[in-house]
């Protein structure tokens, strides 16, 4: 795996709040975690007052750091593309339960269920599914529907559980999607792309956890020569990037 580097845009957005003296700002966690990392010691922007994040599940480690070095306020949202909005909430306090992503929203249902799609009690933790009047889905190159929706839900692929007071919390992932900070990844793209490579007889990509809590892409490669890791990333940078 070679070393993430700062991207342009990363860079370019603390340029335009420092500039532009911007008060709030919206990311997902994984671009939380790089922002955070781009800061470094140096001061937070004076001007900053609000953080809004979603995308992911935050850890109460991520939480704190961003509360102590950008911005007390913070604001949660859980959604997504297919779903529209589902869930949002403040962080006021860090005696917030592990993974809390926000109140629902009053117009949306969401269940936990078990494997065979048997609804679980409140409080439980299951895979979670959704609707919504947002709600869309995929469908594939016959126009079927996918899976993810199923008698009318959305299965957003994430574990976690309502409690009786209506908060949602995001516990871990139900699928092998990879939630890399709120960017969703397919590991057999990833895959497919790295096996281009001549040097790659086998490649197995997976989701990693870090220290901060949000999913890193590793791969793990068979190859009948010694390579250099950081070299294949390179090659396989332009084409990863295309998808």
């Amino acid at each position: 795996r070679g070393e993430r580097r700062q991207r342009p845009g990363e860079v370019e957005a603390l340029q335009m709040l420092q500039l532009f003296r911007a008060n709030t700002m919206v990311l997902a966690v994984g671009q939380l975690e790089s922002f955070l990392k781009l800061v470094g010691d140096n001061p937070p922007p004076l001007s900053l007052k609000l953080l809004s994040i979603g995308g992911a599940k935050i850890t109460r480690e991520l939480l704190a750091e961003a509360r102590a070095r950008l911005s007390s306020v913070v604001s949660f949202a859980y959604g997504s593309t297919e779903m529209g909005g589902v869930s949002s909430g403040m962080a006021t306090t860090l005696e917030l339960p592990e993974g809390f992503s926000g109140y629902l929203q009053p117009w949306v249902k969401v269940e936990s269920v078990d494997g065979n799609d048997e609804r679980l009690p409140p409080g439980r933790e299951g895979i979670l599914r959704v609707k919504t009047p947002e709600l869309a889905y995929y469908v594939d190159a016959d126009g079927n529907k996918v899976e993810m929706l199923r008698d009318g839900w959305f299965y957003p692929g994430d574990i976690g559980r309502i409690d009786s007071g209506g908060r949602l919390m995001i516990t871990g992932r139900a699928t092998d999607v990879i939630n890399r900070g709120g960017i969703i990844v397919a590991p057999e793209a990833i895959e497919e792309v790295l096996l281009m490579d001549k040097s790659i007889r086998e490649v197995a990509v997976v989701g990693v956890t870090n220290a901060q809590g949000v999913e890193e892409i590793w791969a793990a490669v068979v190859s009948d020569t010694l390579v250099d890791p950081q070299a294949i990333v390179e090659r396989a940078r332009p084409r990863l990037n295309e998808k």
